[in-house]
């Protein structure tokens, strides 16, 4: 059940339910009356029981309506509670100095309501830190203030007892504020309709029934305090409706438990109780109730919102992860358009620098000339390899490049690669070794295994000093192929091996800095790995070299032929 923040006004209405609104006067007459009546009845049940307070509600309505208006009308909503407060103390007889009683009930409520307005705690009332501040200021600091100053009141004009006064007054307030005011903070009106929906009244019911049921074994069992059931149903029907059923659920035991009191003729298993007691123990089994309530209400609360919060986390990560995933696509599909379109230009500046270098068709009649084209020719397959990686990288994260299996004899693929990489090796003064596991045949990609194996040789002569060496391995066995190139070159950094591998990602060392290159080879590397359904671990020590292995597990069955 989500319950909508429609405030509980619309049975208690507060004045100006929007913040900075001019209150309506239908609402500040139901305010006042609303004032009037608990201030009545409350009186009416004290004198019931020779003068022990009950609950003090006039106070909490008091506070709820300064909570829920806007400050600029704090003054109406003072002077309105303060007049409809008095009026009721007239109403049933009280003379002065009593009509000037509901003076502390103002300085109460504004004691509560002024941090939880500075704080903004107001406007999420079942937080942790919300419910502490009010508990202390409602609780405790305004109880016991206005409880001893209208105490010293009364001595001064009367001469009462000042500190059993004190005390009968600071917990009727504190009780009172304990129990109405969160309840009317945290009730709202579209749950309580809800509840009585088409979907939910019959579970509704079925809960309400529980609360007949112990009312029924109440009266039947008066000896027994079946009473206290009302506690444990009141959670069940927090637990099932909100804070609206758990309102309901309290105010029926506090009610039933009250009515006989005022009746003359005891509550149940409470009817050997002095009347004072008994509103006593009633008065303090609603505040339990209402307490346990509340909380049992926030941790629901808190615990929707952390699952309304996640439902819309989860929806916006599908929502981003959607759009990564399109723009991604776009950018390998632009990615890979561009490589096409600047492959066709490229051959030709290849072919023509080349044909000029060779002077096929005479010379060019200057040494620099000739120089210039096989610089321009260098350059020219440097860049068509670039835009070769680019343009692979591109497919593979588009889902567009396709794997061809067919049987690959892995020390002739290995020995081919090898001699590719041989003169490089060799301007470079470095040795190039292998250690094969003999001749084995595997099912593989041809041109994906060869791209592996020249992209690990290329990093490995790349990062070498002269004098160095780098050895190719291979091993097939337990279901796997192991493909490994070790070199003596300068190692990498612990704090960049977690980098490597992603698409344009280059060592930041100084020795890496003065290579060419676009970070594409480890990324084709891995990318063309995983395809293969395998691994790629990177294992190196700064200034000691490096050994990247590729794992790759075996398919099952034979391996469909290149056409």
């Amino acid at each position: 059940m989500v319950q909508a923040h429609i405030p509980m006004s619309k049975f208690l209405p507060s004045i100006g339910t929007r913040r900075g609104s001019f209150p309506s006067w239908p609402l500040i007459g139901a305010y006042a009356l609303a004032v009037f009546t608990l201030t009545v009845a409350c009186i009416l049940l004290t004198r019931s029981a020779n003068r022990l307070p009950p609950l003090w509600l006039p106070g909490a309505v008091i506070t709820y309506c300064l909570l829920r208006t806007s400050r600029r009308n704090w003054p109406l909503a003072l002077v309105v509670g303060g007049l409809a407060e008095a009026l009721g103390h007239l109403a049933v007889g009280d003379k002065m100095p009593f009509a000037f009683l509901p003076a502390f009930d103002l300085l109460e409520a504004v004691i509560i309501a002024v941090p939880m307005r500075l704080l903004h705690l107001e406007r999420d009332f079942v937080r942790p830190r919300s419910l502490l501040t009010f508990y202390a200021a409602g609780g405790l600091l305004a109880p016991i203030t206005c409880g001893f100053l209208a105490a010293f009141f009364l001595n001064m004009t009367t001469g009462s007892e000042f500190l059993v006064n004190g005390f009968v007054f600071v917990g009727a307030k504190a009780l009172a504020e304990a129990l109405l005011t969160p309840l009317l903070m945290t009730v709202r009106w579209r749950a309580l309709r809800d509840m009585f929906s088409r979907s939910q009244i019959v579970g509704t019911l079925l809960y309400l029934s529980i609360f007949v049921a112990i009312i029924v074994l109440e009266e039947v069992f008066v000896t027994y305090p079946f009473a206290f059931f009302f506690f444990p149903a009141a959670v069940l029907l927090t637990f099932q409706r909100g804070f609206a059923g758990g309102a309901i659920g309290t105010t029926i035991g506090g009610v039933y438990l009250l009515i006989p009191v005022l009746l003359g003729q005891g509550g149940g298993g409470f009817k050997e109780h002095t009347v004072a007691a008994q509103i006593e123990i009633v008065q303090a089994f609603a505040v339990v109730i209402g307490f346990s309530v509340l909380l049992v209400g926030a941790a629901l609360d808190r615990r929707r919102n952390l699952e309304r919060g996640l439902a819309e986390a989860h929806e916006a990560a599908l929502v981003a992860r959607d759009a990564a995933e399109t723009a991604s696509r776009a950018k390998s599909m632009f990615l890979a358009n561009m490589s096409h379109e600047l492959r066709t230009p490229l051959n030709a500046v290849i072919g023509f620098s080349e044909l000029m270098h060779s002077e096929l068709y005479g010379p060019l009649g200057n040494q620099r000339y000739r120089d210039y084209a096989g610089q321009i020719h260098e350059a020219g397959r440097h860049l068509l390899d670039l835009i070769g990686d680019i343009l692979d990288m591109s497919k593979i994260e588009a889902g567009k490049y396709e794997l061809v299996w067919e049987e690959v004899a892995i020390d002739v693929l290995a020995g081919d690669c090898m001699e590719l990489m041989r003169d490089r090796a060799a301007k470079a003064g470095l040795t190039l070794a292998s250690d094969f596991d003999g001749y084995q045949v595997v099912p593989a990609d041809r041109r994906a295994l060869k791209q592996i194996l020249l992209n690990l040789l290329s990093n490995a002569v790349k990062f070498t000093e002269p004098g160095g060496g780098v050895t190719v391995r291979s091993e097939v066995g337990n279901g796997r192929l192991l493909l490994s190139v070790s070199d003596t070159g300068v190692g990498i950094p612990p704090e960049e091996l977690a980098r490597l591998g992603n698409p344009f990602v280059q060592l930041r060392s100084t020795a890496a800095v003065s290579q060419q290159g676009t970070g594409l080879g480890l990324a084709l590397v891995r990318g063309l790995v995983e395809m293969h359904d395998g691994t790629m671990r990177i294992e190196s020590e700064d200034g000691k070299g490096t050994t990247v292995s590729v794992e790759i597990p075996l398919r099952q069955g034979p391996a469909r032929l290149a056409a």
